[in-house]
């Protein structure tokens, strides 16, 4: 599901569900809106409220309560065509697929606790952006599709959304933030430290929006590649090698620059592109229409140029 209705989404997973007038009464410095009557099933919307992203963009930000656990799967014994519906809609994520929950939860490296505390939560509060929306948090009818304005700025949709869900963070009930399109799970401390490192050295804080993730090949090969690109349109990123000959963490800060480097430049990476990398050797770039790990995605994937021969399922 791309971008179409809903840009992003966010979550914070809650111990216990909330009422809409306290979420209100916290972002007080942001809410713009009474609160909206909850839609008749919760997958679309829960009791909601808008906030408007700032003064220059038509961009809106439902925030709406859903008093039940994260449906990880499109279907459900009980409401799977709801569900299924609402998936497919964008209503939990223009990125986000199914066991999403499972997976940020299984690598969650930079925040252990993630690995056991999503199974306390009961409830969640969602926020999605849109620029379809009206002030009752339909989509307009006017509209045949969900054109992007032309000033869209995906960065400025999750900088905004980010500093919301830190202030939602701090309520009693929440348990942590998590971003179902990049499979991220952080609590508000490693948020707070992302961020403030982020500005001290004036690098976006892409940790924050997508996950960094490990999966073995054989024995000897092994992947490392983002998931949550796509929030800001750019190709996630692979990076195949042997962690005998190449140190992981020297892949992931690889990885991560490149990140930054197609985010500030654009798409531009082509097959067959190398750039210094781990080992202080060329790595060179291969375009992929299907990704190692899912979900399915558009990757660009690395390899070093020192002669070894990765295995065929990664060439």
């Amino acid at each position: 599901m791309s971008k179409g209705i809903f840009t992003q989404t966010f979550v914070v997973l809650l111990r216990e569900t909330v009422s809409i007038e306290s979420v209100k009464k916290k972002l007080s410095d942001f809410s713009r809106s009474q609160p909206l009557s909850a839609q008749s099933d919760w997958a679309f919307s829960g009791p909601a409220i808008l906030l408007d992203i700032d003064e220059q963009t038509e961009g809106k930000v439902v925030l709406d309560i859903v008093s039940h656990p994260w449906p990880d799967e499109m279907r459900d014994n009980k409401q799977s065509s709801s569900i299924e519906k609402a998936f497919e809609q964008g209503h939990f994520g223009p990125f986000t697929f199914p066991g999403a929950l499972r997976r940020a939860t299984q690598q969650s490296w930079n925040w252990e606790e993630g690995k056991t505390a999503t199974r306390m939560h009961q409830a969640f509060i969602r926020l999605r952006c849109s620029y379809v929306l009206d002030d009752s948090a339909q989509v307009s009818t006017e509209l045949k599709s969900p054109n992007l304005p032309k000033n869209y700025d995906p960065y400025n949709e999750l900088a905004f959304m980010t500093e919301v869900v830190g202030m939602l963070l701090e309520m009693s009930q929440a348990i942590c933030y998590f971003n179902p399109g990049g499979e991220v799970l952080s609590d508000l401390e490693l948020l707070t430290a992302n961020a403030e490192f982020s500005v001290e050295h004036s690098l976006p804080p892409v940790e924050i929006w997508a996950n960094m993730r490990f999966s073995e090949v054989d024995e000897d090969w092994s992947v490392m590649d983002t998931i949550g690109h796509a929030q800001l349109d750019i190709p996630d990123v692979e990076g195949c090698f042997r962690p005998q000959d190449y140190d992981a963490e020297e892949v992931e800060n690889f990885l991560r620059d490149v990140g930054i480097y197609l985010l500030q430049n654009g798409d531009i990476i082509q097959n067959g592109e190398t750039s210094e990398g781990p080992g202080e050797i060329l790595w060179k770039a291969q375009r992929c229409a299907k990704p190692y790990t899912g979900p399915k995605r558009t990757t660009l994937r690395w390899f070093p140029d020192d002669k070894e021969t990765p295995p065929a399922e990664l060439r």
